[in-house]
């Protein structure tokens, strides 16, 4: 009887504008690889602490770069509970293409598009707004604005 394959790690790819960075593996620890071409650059750099090297990168440098390019907070929680993301890999899954910074993350084998971008006025993004997914955020992000607008006040007469 033959072993069946073990199955391919997911994986997805990192890019610095339209240039391929690497791979972010969905792995425990997370963990990058930089390609072959971001590391033939004649101005290779890395991003953020993690080391320009060839081979997998598995270290807390990967996952704070990885953490800090997904949205906080509220935001995040709701994106983690309404898309079921449970890991850090399953989030940034959940959110490719739309990180922090500079950086496109999409799945392996794709490439980021021309940016394209669409006229539309205030009573088109009225209209949106008043679909029914939109009232939920909306009413997520006003809690948060007056929770987290409560916690200043609070803070700030402490502090005085």
């Amino acid at each position: 009887m033959t072993p069946e394959p073990m199955p391919e790690m997911a994986q997805l790819a990192v890019f610095f504008g339209d240039q391929l960075v690497g791979h972010v593996f969905d792995s425990a620890p997370l963990s990058f690889t930089y390609s072959d071409a971001w590391l033939a650059r004649p101005e290779t750099a890395q991003i953020a602490a993690i080391t320009p090297t060839a081979g997998p990168i598995s270290s807390a440098a990967v996952t704070a770069f990885f953490e800090n390019l997904l949205p906080e907070g509220e935001l995040r929680r709701f994106i983690a509970s309404s898309k079921k993301a449970s890991t850090l890999f399953a989030l940034l899954r959940e959110v490719a293409g739309d990180t922090a910074g500079g950086f496109v993350i999409l799945p392996a084998g794709q490439s980021p598009e021309r940016p394209a971008y669409q006229a539309t006025t205030w009573a088109a993004l009225a209209a949106r707004l008043r679909l029914p997914g939109a009232k939920t955020l909306a009413l997520r992000l006003q809690s948060f604005v007056r929770t987290t607008t409560q916690q200043m006040s609070k803070r700030l007469l402490s502090e005085s």
